[in-house]
């Protein structure tokens, strides 16, 4: 994430004054020590700064949102909205405990025909190989009080699609996440934004 003087966020400080005008959304992808072989290297949040921001944010006195409560009147304030695209396991391995030790929640974007493969989308333009959760990771999440939504069938590009290819994209995996999970599937997260 970029902020003020297009500084990369590390630490809450800069962004305090910012984030209090309005609700801050985070997307996250990979919550691990980034590997040397990285290419998408701003992919990557070491685990410690990840718990740190969120000590921060819970000393600073804001509350967890999900993205249909984000602007929601009468809703605690401050609030944010964390956010993880993709479904990556070290997320499940490396953000489970620190949002629960800090009192957080969070939702989980999934490419749901890929749960419990690898990020083949990024492999394609020669990214390394990190493993996705599996269903009974997903099921954890759940039960651990986190959302899901939908990121797509397969990380496709939505606008090089035709409409009914990419209404296929949208549309399907929200029913396959909702049949597997058998949780309702509210919100959808564009792949490549």
């Amino acid at each position: 994430m970029r902020g003020p003087s297009a500084r990369p966020y590390y630490t809450l400080k800069p962004f305090a004054e910012m984030f209090r005008t309005g609700v801050p959304v985070l997307m996250y992808h990979k919550i691990a020590q980034r590997p040397r072989k990285a290419r998408l290297k701003g992919l990557y949040v070491a685990p410690a700064v990840f718990s740190r921001q969120l000590a921060e944010f819970r000393k600073a006195g804001f509350a967890p949102a999900r993205p249909a409560e984000a602007c929601a009147e009468g809703a605690p304030s401050p609030r944010v909205v964390l956010t993880f695209d993709d479904g990556f396991r070290n997320v499940f391995q490396n953000a489970l405990e620190p949002l629960a030790r800090h009192g957080l929640t969070a939702i989980l974007f999934l490419v749901s025909n890929l749960i419990g493969k690898f990020n083949e989308w990024e492999m394609r333009e020669g990214e390394t190989s990190e493993p996705l959760m599996d269903a009974a990771e997903v099921r954890h999440w759940l039960q651990a009080g986190h959302a899901i939504g939908s990121h797509s069938l397969t990380h496709a590009c939505l606008p090089r699609l035709t409409m009914r290819d990419a209404r296929e994209e949208i549309f399907a995996s929200k029913k396959k996440l909702e049949d597997t999970f058998g949780v309702p599937v509210e919100d959808f997260c564009y792949p490549y934004g």
